[in-house]
């Protein structure tokens, strides 16, 4: 990677964008940069709406490694109602399925907390890489490391554990990345 620009009084942001824009940042690459680095309001409702919703989950002690099927929120004058950039910002910091801007809703936001037999498997996969990655960091392994994983799993979720496996014992690289 190439070092950013130097930061001088003649600095200008437009030097900047042009060195990010040069790298692919995942998520961050469906943002507009100018608009996120710039204070865009959107950005501003996708703070709010995104921290209303974090506490929701963390009122209701749902980690946000487990998704959830549904956010619904209240005003449908939202600028970003439109925008799938920052729709999916927003799903993807909340964990997520669905938005919907309903405003019969009593408060700003709302999370449908009905975890489903689908949405509670997502959640344990993720409770398991979560648990690899830090298994992985703890020995120093890199993103290109292979390594042999044995885990002890209650019978109650061991069909999970098992579907992961068949499905992925391959390509496990994906999740354990």
């Amino acid at each position: 990677m190439v070092a950013p620009p130097k930061f001088k009084s003649e600095f200008k942001l437009e030097n900047y964008m042009e060195w990010l824009g040069k790298f692919n940042f995942g998520i961050w690459k469906l943002v507009d940069l100018d608009n996120w680095m710039l204070g865009n309001p959107l950005m501003k409702e996708v703070r709010y709406i995104v921290s209303l919703a974090l506490a929701a989950r963390a009122a209701k002690s749902i980690k946000v490694r487990q998704p959830l099927a549904l956010l619904k929120v209240k005003n449908q004058k939202l600028k970003l109602k439109n925008n799938n950039e920052l729709l999916y910002l927003i799903k993807d910091e909340v964990n997520v399925k669905e938005i919907v801007f309903d405003d019969t809703i009593n408060e700003a936001i709302e999370l449908d907390i009905n975890i489903t037999p689908e949405l509670k498997e997502e959640g344990i996969i993720r409770d398991i890489i979560r648990d690899a990655q830090d298994g992985r960091k703890a020995l120093g392994l890199t993103p290109d490391s292979r390594a042999n994983m044995e885990i002890e799993v209650s019978l109650e979720i061991k069909h999970v554990v098992e579907k992961l496996t068949e499905s992925n014992i391959h390509t496990v690289g994906q999740y354990f990345a």
